[in-house]
C-alpha cells in the first residue's frame, strides 16, 4: 500500500492556492488590530490555519493505493478429448489416436491437479462430460469441433481458465469458418486454447455413388433414365462395376473407366408396367482396402402412376422465364401442361400440351394393348409424343375456377398474376390447396405487385419494395438434405449459376415455412434472404421461387455446358417432390410419404401422413417393417400438426441401418394398403470414415484465433507455463484506490473546525 497525489485540479494552481493562503495567514498574524492576548493570538492563527490546509488537502486528493489479491481458488483447465470416429485410425505408432489422447490427458490431470481445477470432457457432435479413468472409445459419429469449442465456455471463471484440445483437427459437420468463430469467441472470454493434433495423413481409398435424383415419378411403361454418378478417391484412373438391383436381383450392370478428375457418369433405363412404388438399388462394386462401403450404394424410389402430372401455368404477359420454363415442362413426358399466357384485356391464350399415350386416351389405349399382346410384353409401349391444342379465352374468371383446379395438381403463378386472382378465383384457389392437396408454386417471386392479403396468408414469405439487386442462390442445409442436385457434385453446384434479380425483398413468415435456398449470405442462413421456400398448408403446399432470369441457367456457355441440366433438375425435382408429397390422388382418402428417402444413423425418421377431411375420425396407425431381415415390426400412430385438419406426423424414432417398408393399416376405404405403401433407407454414416487426414492447420487457426498455442507434444509443464504466461498478460495486478478525503467524517471534521474556529474568534471579540 503506498500515498500518492492526485489533485482535483492543476498542481501549479494548487500551488498558487497554497502560497495565497499561506500569505494571508502571515499578514493576518502580523496584524496589529488583533486585539486578543498571545495565547488567544496563537490558538486562533492555529485553527485557521489549519482550516485552510484541510480543503487544500482535500484538492490535493490524497489516495492510497492498495493490491488486490486474485479471486480465491484454482484456475480452471478443460481438457477436451475428441471420440468421433476418425479418431479410432491407428496410426500413431500403431496405437488409435484416441489412446494417444487418453494418455496424454493422464499426463496433464496427474501433473497439474494440484495448482489447476482440471475438468475433462469428450465430444464427437456433441460436447459430454467424462472424468479422466473412464477409457475413453471412439464414437461412429461424426466430428463438430465448433459446437465442443462453443459448449465449453458458457461459463466465466474469475480465476481464469483455458482449453487444452486434444484431436485429429477434422471437422465435419458446418462450415470450417465455424470453428473459426467459436475460438474467436472463446478468445473474447479470455479463454486461450492450446491445441495438440494427433494423427497424420491416411490417404483413403474410396468410391462414393450418388444419384442425381433419388425419386423419379414415371406412367406405365414410360421408359425413365437414372443417372448415377461415382467419386473416386485415391483410386487412380481405373475401370469399375456399377449395377442395379431389385429385391436383390441384378437388372443391368457394366464396367465403365474414370475420367482424369476419378468421377464418371452412366444412366440405367428402368420402367414398370403396373402402377405403384418400386424400390431398386444402384451400387458401385467395392475395391479393396476401400474405407467404409455404405456410400457405395444408393435406393432410388420410382413411382410408377397411371396418370401425369397435371399442371397450370398462368401468367400475366409473355416474359423469357415463362418461354423457357413452359418449353422445359412440355418436354417432360410425365407432365400435361396447360398454359394460359395474358396477350391483352380480356384476351388469354391457353396452350395444352397432353400425352398421345397418357391414360385417358381410348384409342392410344387399345392400340397400345393390341400390340403388346402381339409382341407378348408390356415394356415397349407406344411412342409418347405431346398433342398440342390451343385456344383463346375471353374470361379470366375461368381459369382459376373450381372445376378447372380439380382437373390438374399443381400451379404455377408468373408475374402480373393479378388479372387471375379475382376473389372467387381466389377463394377456389385456397380451397384446392387446403382441401384437395394441391400445390401452388409462385414461380418467381411475388405474382403481383400488390398481393392480396387473403393470398399472402397462404404464401411463405412476404415481400417489401426495394430497387433492383442482383444475387446468387444457395442451398440451405434442408435444401441439401433432400438431394435434388446430389448429381452435380458434392459441392454448392448453385452458388456458381448466373445470378438472379429482383426488385422485392422476401421475408421469412412465422410459423411452419421451410427456406430451401437463400441468397449467398457469409452462410449464415438466418440472415440471407429466402430464395426457394415453401409451407403446409391444409393438405396441400405453397411454394415460392424466388428471382427473375433463371432461364439463363439453361443456356451456359460451352466451357460450362454440364451445368444445364441444373435448370431442368431443379426444376423436376421440385414437381416430383410435390406431386409425391401432395398425396390425395381422386379416390384416395390416406397418403403417407417419408420424409427423405435415405437417412442417416442416429437421426430421427420421419414421415408424414394425409388423411381426406371427411375421413379425420377414423386416423389408421402406420406399420414399419424391416425389408433386409432384422425383424423390426412396429406400429405408430400419426399425430396432427399444424391448424388445419387432415395432416399428419410420424415419428419413427431413431432406427438400426436397414431397409424399411411403412404403410398405413387401413385405407378408410377397403382399397389395399398396398396401393399408399412406401419405402425408406436408414443409412450407417460414413463421411467421418472418409476424411481421416489429421488437420494440423485447422488446429492451428483454433489456437490462433482464442490466443493460445500449438503444443507440439501436448508436455504438461510446457503447458503450465504457456497457461501461467497468458495469465500474467491477460491478468495484470488489479489495484484498490481510497481517496482519504472521500468520507463523510472527514467533510464533518472540517465543518467542525471551522464551526470551533468561528466560534474561539467570537469569543476572543474579533467577530
Amino acid at each position: 500500500m503506498k500515498l500518492v497525489a492526485e489533485p482535483h485540479i492543476p498542481f501549479a494552481l494548487w500551488l498558487t492556492l497554497a502560497i495565497v493562503a499561506l500569505a494571508a495567514m502571515v499578514w493576518y498574524g502580523l496584524s496589529n488590530k488583533m486585539s486578543a492576548t498571545r495565547r488567544q493570538k496563537a490558538l486562533i492563527l492555529g485553527l485557521m490555519s489549519l482550516a485552510l490546509t484541510l480543503p487544500l488537502l482535500v484538492l490535493l486528493n490524497l489516495t492510497w493505493i492498495q493490491n488486490v489479491p486474485p479471486p480465491g481458488g484454482k484456475p480452471v483447465i478443460r481438457i477436451l478429448i475428441d471420440s468421433s470416429a476418425s479418431m479410432a485410425t491407428p496410426d500413431i505408432e500403431g496405437q488409435p489416436r484416441i489412446a494417444r489422447a487418453q494418455e496424454l490427458a493422464t499426463q496433464a490431470a496427474g501433473a497439474l491437479e494440484d495448482r489447476f481445477d482440471i475438468r475433462v470432457s469428450t465430444f464427437d457432435q456433441a460436447l459430454k462430460p467424462s472424468d479422466i479413468e473412464t477409457p475413453k472409445t471412439a464414437q461412429a459419429n461424426q466430428s463438430n469441433l465448433a459446437a465442443a469449442i462453443s459448449q465449453s465456455i458458457k461459463e466465466d471463471i474469475p480465476q481464469g481458465q483455458a482449453i487444452l484440445l486434444l484431436s485429429d483437427g477434422i471437422h465435419n459437420v458446418g462450415a470450417t469458418q465455424d470453428v473459426v468463430d467459436a475460438a474467436t469467441k472463446a478468445q473474447a472470454m479470455n479463454v486461450p486454447i492450446f491445441t495438440s493434433t494427433l494423427g497424420s495423413d491416411v490417404g483413403v481409398k474410396n468410391l462414393a455413388l450418388s444419384l442425381r435424383s433419388p425419386q423419379e415419378l414415371a406412367f406405365v411403361g414410360q421408359v425413365v433414365a437414372s443417372v448415377v454418378n461415382v467419386k473416386a478417391q485415391g483410386v487412380g484412373n481405373r475401370p469399375v462395376t456399377v449395377g442395379i438391383y431389385r429385391d436383390g436381383e441384378e437388372i443391368e450392370s457394366r464396367e465403365v473407366s474414370l475420367d482424369e478428375a476419378n468421377q464418371l457418369q452412366t444412366s440405367f433405363n428402368i420402367s414398370q408396367s403396373q402402377p405403384g412404388l418400386y424400390r431398386y438399388e444402384v451400387l458401385v462394386k467395392p475395391i479393396d482396402d476401400e474405407a467404409t462401403e455404405a456410400d457405395n450404394r444408393s435406393t432410388l424410389l420410382l413411382r410408377v402412376v397411371d396418370r401425369p402430372i397435371k399442371m397450370l401455368l398462368v401468367e400475366g404477359k409473355p416474359y423469357w422465364d415463362t418461354k423457357f420454363l413452359v418449353r422445359r415442362l412440355a418436354a417432360d413426358p410425365s407432365v400435361e401442361l396447360t398454359s394460359v399466357i395474358r396477350m391483352a384485356k380480356n384476351r388469354f391464350m391457353k396452350r395444352t400440351v397432353a400425352r398421345s399415350n397418357a391414360p385417358g386416351n381410348p384409342e392410344a389405349e387399345n392400340q397400345n394393348r393390341a400390340e403388346n399382346r402381339a409382341e407378348n410384353r408390356v415394356e415397349n409401349r407406344a411412342e409418347n409424343r405431346a398433342v398440342e391444342d390451343t385456344t383463346i379465352i375471353k374470361d379470366a374468371n375461368l381459369i382459376l375456377s373450381p372445376e378447372s383446379l380439380a382437373q390438374v395438381q399443381i400451379v404455377v403463378l408468373g408475374r402480373s398474376a393479378e388479372f387471375f386472382l379475382e376473389d372467387d378465383s381466389l377463394d377456389a384457389l385456397r380451397n384446392w390447396i387446403s382441401r384437395d392437396g394441391g400445390s401452388l408454386v409462385c414461380a418467381r417471386g411475388a405474382p403481383s405487385a400488390q398481393i392480396n392479403q387473403r393470398l399472402s396468408q397462404i404464401l411463405p414469405v412476404s415481400w417489401s419494395n426495394g430497387r433492383e439487386s442482383r444475387f446468387r442462390v444457395s442451398m440451405t442445409t434442408q435444401g441439401r438434405d433432400l438431394r435434388w442436385l446430389a448429381g452435380f457434385g458434392e459441392g454448392d453446384v448453385l452458388g456458381s449459376m448466373p445470378s438472379l434479380a429482383t426488385v422485392a425483398t422476401a421475408t421469412r413468415r412465422q410459423g411452419l415455412t421451410n427456406v430451401l435456398a437463400t441468397t449467398i449470405n457469409s452462410g449464415n442462413e438466418q440472415q440471407a434472404v429466402p430464395v426457394l421456400s415453401y409451407q403446409p398448408y391444409g393438405s396441400g403446399r405453397t411454394v415460392v421461387v424466388e428471382g427473375a432470369g433463371m432461364w439463363r441457367w439453361a443456356l451456359m456457355s460451352p466451357e460450362h455446358q454440364e451445368r444445364e441440366e441444373v435448370y431442368a433438375t431443379l426444376w423436376r425435382s421440385l414437381l416430383r417432390w410435390l406431386v409425391s408429397r401432395a398425396g390425395l390422388l381422386p379416390g384416395q382418402d390416406v397418403s403417407l410419404q417419408p420424409d427423405r428417402v435415405s437417412f442417416d444413423a442416429g437421426d430421427v425418421s420421419t414421415a408424414t401422413m394425409l388423411v381426406r377431411r371427411d375421413k379425420i375420425n377414423k386416423i389408421p396407425s402406420v406399420r414399419v417393417q424391416s425389408t433386409d431381415g432384422s425383424g423390426f415390426d412396429q406400429e405408430f400412430e400419426p399425430r396432427p400438426i399444424g391448424q388445419d385438419p387432415g395432416v399428419y406426423r410420424l415419428d419413427f424414432g431413431i432406427l438400426e441401418p436397414g431397409q424399411y417398408t411403412a404403410q398405413p393399416t387401413s385405407t378408410l376405404s377397403g382399397a389395399s394398403t398396398d396401393t399408399v405403401k412406401t419405402a425408406f433407407d436408414v443409412r450407417q454414416r460414413w463421411v467421418e470414415k472418409l476424411e481421416l487426414d489429421a488437420r494440423p492447420d485447422l488446429m492451428s487457426r483454433i489456437a490462433e484465433a482464442s490466443d493460445g498455442e500449438v503444443l507440439e507434444q501436448a508436455n504438461p509443464l510446457e503447458f503450465a507455463e504457456r497457461f501461467d504466461a497468458h495469465l500474467e498478460r491477460s491478468r495484470p495486478p488489479q489495484f484498490r484506490r481510497i481517496a482519504m478525503w472521500d468520507r463523510w467524517w472527514v467533510l464533518l471534521g472540517v465543518l467542525g473546525l471551522w464551526a470551533a474556529t468561528w466560534i474561539v474568534r467570537r469569543r476572543s471579540g474579533l467577530i
